[in-house]
Protein backbone atom coordinates (compact mmCIF):
# COMPACT_ATOMS: atom_id res chain seq x y z
CA UNK A 1 0.00 0.00 0.00
CA UNK A 2 2.74 2.30 1.19
CA UNK A 3 4.03 1.55 -2.35
CA UNK A 4 0.91 2.52 -3.94
CA UNK A 5 0.75 5.87 -2.59
CA UNK A 6 4.71 6.72 -3.92
CA UNK A 7 3.39 6.43 -7.25
CA UNK A 8 0.24 8.35 -6.85
CA UNK A 9 2.27 10.73 -5.19
CA UNK A 10 4.78 10.57 -8.28
CA UNK A 11 1.75 10.84 -10.98
CA UNK A 12 0.43 13.81 -9.27
CA UNK A 13 3.70 15.71 -8.81
CA UNK A 14 4.20 14.83 -12.45
CA UNK A 15 1.06 16.16 -13.56
CA UNK A 16 1.50 19.14 -12.12
CA UNK A 17 4.77 19.78 -13.40
CA UNK A 18 3.55 19.15 -16.72
CA UNK A 19 -0.50 20.46 -16.84
CA UNK A 20 0.12 22.91 -19.52
CA UNK A 21 1.93 20.39 -21.34
CA UNK A 22 -1.05 17.10 -21.33
CA UNK A 23 -3.86 19.76 -22.11
CA UNK A 24 -1.95 20.89 -25.13
CA UNK A 25 -1.49 17.36 -26.00
CA UNK A 26 -4.95 16.65 -25.26
CA UNK A 27 -6.32 19.77 -27.63
CA UNK A 28 -3.68 18.24 -30.45
CA UNK A 29 -4.98 14.80 -30.26
CA UNK A 30 -8.90 15.88 -30.56
CA UNK A 31 -8.00 17.74 -33.17
CA UNK A 32 -5.98 16.21 -35.31
CA UNK A 33 -8.79 13.27 -34.48
CA UNK A 34 -11.59 15.10 -35.68
CA UNK A 35 -12.23 13.25 -38.44
CA UNK A 36 -12.20 10.24 -37.04
CA UNK A 37 -15.40 11.09 -34.74
CA UNK A 38 -17.52 10.70 -38.17
CA UNK A 39 -20.06 7.94 -37.84
CA UNK A 40 -19.05 6.46 -40.80
CA UNK A 41 -15.04 5.74 -42.21
CA UNK A 42 -13.01 8.30 -44.27
CA UNK A 43 -12.27 6.78 -47.36
CA UNK A 44 -8.47 7.57 -48.62
CA UNK A 45 -6.17 6.10 -51.21
CA UNK A 46 -5.08 2.69 -49.92
CA UNK A 47 -8.20 1.81 -47.39
CA UNK A 48 -9.49 -1.37 -48.80
CA UNK A 49 -5.36 -2.18 -48.73
CA UNK A 50 -5.36 -2.06 -45.37
CA UNK A 51 -8.51 -2.80 -43.87
CA UNK A 52 -8.04 -6.35 -45.48
CA UNK A 53 -4.65 -6.74 -43.77
CA UNK A 54 -6.18 -5.68 -40.42
CA UNK A 55 -9.41 -8.02 -41.05
CA UNK A 56 -6.74 -11.09 -42.23
CA UNK A 57 -4.64 -10.61 -39.34
CA UNK A 58 -7.19 -11.02 -37.03
CA UNK A 59 -8.93 -13.78 -38.82
CA UNK A 60 -5.51 -15.54 -38.37
CA UNK A 61 -5.12 -14.85 -34.49
CA UNK A 62 -8.78 -16.91 -34.34
CA UNK A 63 -7.10 -19.61 -36.01
CA UNK A 64 -4.19 -19.38 -33.54
CA UNK A 65 -1.87 -18.14 -36.69
CA UNK A 66 0.79 -16.12 -35.13
CA UNK A 67 2.70 -14.33 -36.78
CA UNK A 68 1.11 -13.60 -39.86
CA UNK A 69 2.95 -13.17 -43.21
CA UNK A 70 0.56 -14.22 -45.86
CA UNK A 71 -3.11 -12.39 -45.56
CA UNK A 72 -4.88 -15.71 -46.46
CA UNK A 73 -8.19 -13.69 -46.71
CA UNK A 74 -6.70 -11.59 -49.92
CA UNK A 75 -6.05 -11.59 -53.41
CA UNK A 76 -10.12 -13.75 -53.88
CA UNK A 77 -8.92 -16.17 -50.90
CA UNK A 78 -5.79 -17.10 -53.10
CA UNK A 79 -4.02 -15.36 -50.06
CA UNK A 80 -1.30 -12.62 -50.55
CA UNK A 81 1.92 -12.31 -48.64
CA UNK A 82 2.39 -8.65 -47.79
CA UNK A 83 3.66 -9.52 -44.64
CA UNK A 84 6.87 -10.40 -45.74
CA UNK A 85 7.73 -7.33 -47.54
CA UNK A 86 5.30 -4.84 -45.19
CA UNK A 87 5.52 -4.87 -41.55
CA UNK A 88 2.28 -6.13 -39.25
CA UNK A 89 4.01 -5.22 -35.84
CA UNK A 90 1.64 -2.24 -34.90
CA UNK A 91 -1.49 -3.41 -36.78
CA UNK A 92 -2.32 -6.60 -34.50
CA UNK A 93 -3.75 -3.65 -32.08
CA UNK A 94 -6.58 -3.30 -34.00
CA UNK A 95 -6.95 -6.59 -35.27
CA UNK A 96 -6.59 -8.11 -31.54
CA UNK A 97 -9.51 -4.49 -30.63
CA UNK A 98 -11.72 -6.94 -33.72
CA UNK A 99 -10.63 -10.18 -32.57
CA UNK A 100 -12.75 -9.03 -28.97
CA UNK A 101 -15.71 -7.86 -30.66
CA UNK A 102 -15.36 -4.53 -32.08
CA UNK A 103 -15.79 -4.01 -35.35
CA UNK A 104 -13.17 -2.68 -37.55
CA UNK A 105 -14.00 -0.04 -38.04
CA UNK A 106 -14.22 0.79 -34.49
CA UNK A 107 -11.29 -0.75 -34.04
CA UNK A 108 -9.18 1.33 -36.42
CA UNK A 109 -10.14 4.46 -34.99
CA UNK A 110 -8.76 4.01 -31.52
CA UNK A 111 -5.88 2.33 -32.82
CA UNK A 112 -5.38 5.66 -34.66
CA UNK A 113 -5.86 8.11 -31.11
CA UNK A 114 -3.65 5.55 -28.99
CA UNK A 115 -0.92 6.02 -31.68
CA UNK A 116 -1.81 10.11 -31.82
CA UNK A 117 -1.33 9.62 -28.18
CA UNK A 118 1.75 8.07 -28.63
CA UNK A 119 3.21 10.12 -31.29
CA UNK A 120 2.21 13.47 -29.45
CA UNK A 121 4.37 12.06 -26.26
CA UNK A 122 7.06 11.08 -28.25
CA UNK A 123 7.81 13.78 -30.10
CA UNK A 124 7.57 16.16 -26.79
CA UNK A 125 9.93 13.93 -25.36
CA UNK A 126 12.67 13.40 -28.17
CA UNK A 127 12.45 17.57 -28.93
CA UNK A 128 13.16 18.33 -25.37
CA UNK A 129 16.15 16.28 -25.45
CA UNK A 130 17.33 18.27 -28.51
CA UNK A 131 16.23 22.10 -27.57
CA UNK A 132 16.30 21.28 -23.71
CA UNK A 133 13.36 23.93 -23.50
CA UNK A 134 9.59 22.65 -22.97
CA UNK A 135 8.24 25.71 -24.58
CA UNK A 136 9.93 25.04 -27.97
CA UNK A 137 9.78 21.29 -27.72
CA UNK A 138 5.67 21.98 -27.44
CA UNK A 139 6.01 24.38 -30.60
CA UNK A 140 7.62 21.77 -32.20
CA UNK A 141 5.69 19.07 -31.25
CA UNK A 142 2.48 20.98 -32.76
CA UNK A 143 4.25 21.74 -36.10
CA UNK A 144 4.13 18.13 -36.43
CA UNK A 145 1.67 16.92 -35.77
CA UNK A 146 -0.87 18.90 -36.98
CA UNK A 147 0.84 19.98 -40.26
CA UNK A 148 -0.40 19.25 -43.94
CA UNK A 149 1.63 16.55 -44.52
CA UNK A 150 0.61 14.56 -41.58
CA UNK A 151 -3.84 14.70 -42.33
CA UNK A 152 -2.80 13.92 -45.68
CA UNK A 153 -0.91 10.54 -44.78
CA UNK A 154 -4.21 9.79 -42.11
CA UNK A 155 -6.74 10.89 -44.40
CA UNK A 156 -6.41 11.57 -47.80
CA UNK A 157 -3.46 8.83 -48.56
CA UNK A 158 -4.35 6.22 -46.00
CA UNK A 159 -0.75 5.92 -46.06
CA UNK A 160 -0.57 3.93 -42.60
CA UNK A 161 2.86 2.51 -42.67
CA UNK A 162 4.29 6.21 -44.03
CA UNK A 163 2.28 7.80 -40.92
CA UNK A 164 3.74 4.80 -38.18
CA UNK A 165 7.06 5.30 -39.54
CA UNK A 166 6.84 9.36 -39.42
CA UNK A 167 6.18 8.49 -35.44
CA UNK A 168 9.70 7.41 -35.12
CA UNK A 169 11.58 9.80 -36.77
CA UNK A 170 11.70 12.42 -34.22
CA UNK A 171 13.73 9.97 -31.82
CA UNK A 172 15.93 8.38 -34.54
CA UNK A 173 17.17 12.48 -34.65
CA UNK A 174 16.88 13.05 -31.49
CA UNK A 175 19.14 9.98 -30.72
CA UNK A 176 21.90 11.28 -33.08
CA UNK A 177 21.74 14.67 -31.46
CA UNK A 178 22.39 12.51 -28.13
CA UNK A 179 25.01 10.83 -29.48
CA UNK A 180 27.26 13.46 -31.38
CA UNK A 181 26.61 16.38 -28.77
CA UNK A 182 25.84 15.00 -25.73
CA UNK A 183 26.88 11.73 -23.42
CA UNK A 184 24.01 9.51 -25.34
CA UNK A 185 22.31 9.11 -21.50
CA UNK A 186 19.59 8.15 -23.89
CA UNK A 187 20.44 5.48 -25.95
CA UNK A 188 16.62 3.96 -25.77
CA UNK A 189 15.46 6.60 -28.03
CA UNK A 190 17.89 5.46 -30.99
CA UNK A 191 17.03 2.00 -30.24
CA UNK A 192 12.98 2.62 -29.94
CA UNK A 193 13.66 4.89 -33.08
CA UNK A 194 14.95 2.56 -35.92
CA UNK A 195 13.00 -0.19 -33.71
CA UNK A 196 9.38 1.57 -34.29
CA UNK A 197 10.48 2.53 -38.32
CA UNK A 198 11.87 -0.77 -39.22
CA UNK A 199 8.72 -2.61 -38.31
CA UNK A 200 6.40 0.47 -39.57
CA UNK A 201 7.37 1.38 -43.23
CA UNK A 202 11.30 0.15 -44.90
CA UNK A 203 11.58 3.53 -46.97
CA UNK A 204 10.89 5.61 -44.61
CA UNK A 205 13.41 3.54 -42.37
CA UNK A 206 15.73 3.97 -45.83
CA UNK A 207 15.43 7.23 -45.64
CA UNK A 208 16.65 7.72 -41.73
CA UNK A 209 19.24 5.77 -42.26
CA UNK A 210 20.95 7.98 -45.30
CA UNK A 211 20.40 10.98 -43.47
CA UNK A 212 22.15 9.38 -40.94
CA UNK A 213 25.02 8.37 -42.66
CA UNK A 214 25.38 11.44 -44.53
CA UNK A 215 24.66 13.04 -40.85
CA UNK A 216 27.73 11.24 -39.29
CA UNK A 217 30.12 12.26 -42.55
CA UNK A 218 29.12 15.79 -41.83
CA UNK A 219 30.99 15.49 -38.70
CA UNK A 220 34.72 15.24 -37.64
CA UNK A 221 35.62 11.45 -37.17
CA UNK A 222 36.89 12.37 -33.89
CA UNK A 223 33.88 13.50 -32.08
CA UNK A 224 31.97 9.93 -33.49
CA UNK A 225 34.70 7.59 -32.29
CA UNK A 226 37.05 9.61 -30.02
CA UNK A 227 34.73 8.78 -26.50
CA UNK A 228 35.09 4.82 -26.22
CA UNK A 229 31.84 4.62 -23.95
CA UNK A 230 29.68 6.42 -26.17
CA UNK A 231 30.63 4.19 -29.46
CA UNK A 232 30.12 0.90 -27.40
CA UNK A 233 26.99 2.24 -26.41
CA UNK A 234 25.73 3.01 -30.23
CA UNK A 235 27.40 -1.09 -31.27
CA UNK A 236 25.06 -2.07 -28.07
CA UNK A 237 21.75 -0.10 -29.63
CA UNK A 238 22.76 -0.92 -32.92
CA UNK A 239 23.28 -4.89 -32.03
CA UNK A 240 19.78 -4.20 -30.02
CA UNK A 241 17.80 -2.69 -32.76
CA UNK A 242 19.16 -5.67 -35.45
CA UNK A 243 18.22 -8.70 -33.17
CA UNK A 244 14.98 -7.63 -32.07
CA UNK A 245 13.65 -6.77 -35.27
CA UNK A 246 15.28 -10.02 -36.56
CA UNK A 247 11.55 -11.64 -36.63
CA UNK A 248 10.82 -9.06 -39.77
CA UNK A 249 13.83 -9.06 -41.69
CA UNK A 250 15.53 -12.35 -41.77
CA UNK A 251 12.48 -13.73 -43.68
CA UNK A 252 12.05 -11.04 -46.37
CA UNK A 253 15.89 -11.55 -46.72
CA UNK A 254 15.00 -15.35 -47.59
CA UNK A 255 12.19 -14.21 -49.92
CA UNK A 256 14.91 -12.37 -51.33
CA UNK A 257 17.43 -14.62 -52.27
CA UNK A 258 15.03 -17.26 -52.68
CA UNK A 259 12.40 -15.88 -55.60
CA UNK A 260 12.55 -13.13 -58.52
CA UNK A 261 9.75 -10.29 -57.49
CA UNK A 262 8.98 -7.31 -59.68
CA UNK A 263 10.64 -4.60 -57.64
CA UNK A 264 14.14 -6.62 -57.65
CA UNK A 265 13.91 -5.91 -61.89
CA UNK A 266 13.29 -2.66 -63.46
CA UNK A 267 9.66 -2.77 -63.96
CA UNK A 268 9.07 0.86 -64.17
CA UNK A 269 10.89 4.57 -65.14
CA UNK A 270 12.14 6.60 -62.69
CA UNK A 271 11.15 9.33 -64.26
CA UNK A 272 7.94 9.13 -64.25
CA UNK A 273 7.81 9.82 -60.53
CA UNK A 274 10.29 12.79 -60.20
CA UNK A 275 9.22 16.26 -58.62
CA UNK A 276 10.66 19.74 -58.92
CA UNK A 277 12.87 20.66 -56.25
CA UNK A 278 10.54 23.43 -55.09
CA UNK A 279 7.75 20.81 -54.63
CA UNK A 280 9.46 19.18 -52.59
CA UNK A 281 9.23 21.62 -49.88
CA UNK A 282 6.07 23.05 -51.25
CA UNK A 283 2.74 22.88 -50.40
CA UNK A 284 0.93 21.31 -53.03
CA UNK A 285 -1.37 18.53 -51.41
CA UNK A 286 0.17 16.15 -54.76
CA UNK A 287 3.84 16.47 -53.34
CA UNK A 288 3.29 17.57 -49.43
CA UNK A 289 2.61 14.04 -48.31
CA UNK A 290 5.83 12.94 -50.13
CA UNK A 291 8.23 15.55 -48.91
CA UNK A 292 9.61 13.11 -46.43
CA UNK A 293 8.19 15.13 -43.27
CA UNK A 294 11.26 17.73 -44.16
CA UNK A 295 9.53 19.97 -41.40
CA UNK A 296 11.00 17.09 -38.93
CA UNK A 297 14.47 17.63 -40.17
CA UNK A 298 13.87 21.55 -40.49
CA UNK A 299 13.32 21.65 -36.66
CA UNK A 300 16.34 19.35 -35.84
CA UNK A 301 19.18 21.59 -38.77
CA UNK A 302 17.61 24.97 -36.62
CA UNK A 303 19.14 23.75 -33.78
CA UNK A 304 21.76 22.68 -34.74
CA UNK A 305 22.96 25.73 -36.30
CA UNK A 306 20.79 28.23 -34.17
CA UNK A 307 21.01 26.79 -30.46
CA UNK A 308 24.47 26.56 -28.76
CA UNK A 309 23.64 23.98 -26.42
CA UNK A 310 25.94 24.09 -23.27
CA UNK A 311 26.49 20.03 -22.73
CA UNK A 312 28.06 19.89 -26.49
CA UNK A 313 31.40 17.91 -25.87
Amino acid sequence: MKGFNQVLKKLKKFFLENKLTLYIGIVVVIVLALPIFRNNMFLGDDYEYHMARIQSISDSIKSNIFPVKVHSQMANGYGYASGLFYPNFFLYIPAILLSLGLNIINSYKIFLILMFIFMFFLTYISLQNIFENKKISLIGTILIMLSKAMSLHIYQRFALGEFLGTIFIAPVISGMYDYIYKDFKKPYLLFLGFFGLINSHLLTTAICLIFCIIYFLCHPIKSIFSNHKKFIKLIIVATLTILSTCFFWLPMIEQLLSQKFNFTNQWTDITNFKYNIPNLFGFNHRYTARNFTWHIYAIYIYRNFFFKSKTRT
